[in-house]
């Protein structure tokens, strides 16, 4: 009997503590190539953002963001600054917490589960208004699209 070798592929989250609404997706690779163009998509110009110093993220500041970090062979949260990375890893702990909960999940789904869960997360406080802002949100697509602008988390 042969075993399925598994394909592992990396969590990229960024959460927004203002809005409280968060952005997750699998990545195959944790460099510059791949993360900086979804922190460009994601995130405004101009906003700060807190990570770790993961050699990804140097450039931050000369793409337009306000940028601190934390040295995590340090510290946590940073004594001086404040700045720590506990939202983000708060974020995807609730995310897979709701996972646990499932039954049969599959990994070949699961950018489509991560997909819900922020869908859900903005949209769906009740049935009533997951149709109103399901209505809003494919008006809004359209809209998007013919302008060619991106949604972005604001913080």
């Amino acid at each position: 009997m042969s075993r399925k070798s598994v394909i592992w592929r990396w969590v990229f989250g960024i959460y927004d503590p203002t809005d409280k609404v968060g952005y997750i997706q699998l990545v195959d690779t944790r460099d510059m190539i791949t993360l900086l163009p979804i922190i460009k998509q994601c995130v405004k110009p101009g906003t700060t953002i807190w990570s770790d110093e993961w050699v990804a993220y140097h450039q931050l500041s000369t793409l337009g963001f306000q940028h601190q970090t934390v040295n995590h062979s340090q510290n946590f949260k940073d004594p001086d600054t404040g700045t720590c990375t506990n939202h983000v890893e708060a974020y995807w702990c609730a995310v897979k917490r709701h996972f646990n909960t499932m039954v049969g999940t599959s990994r070949d789904i699961l950018p489509t589960y991560l997909n819900k869960h922020m869908w859900r997360e903005r949209y769906e406080q009740t049935a009533k208004l997951a149709l109103l802002n399901l209505q809003r949100r494919t008006v809004s697509v359209e809209v998007d699209t013919c302008q060619n602008n991106q949604p972005a988390l604001s913080s």
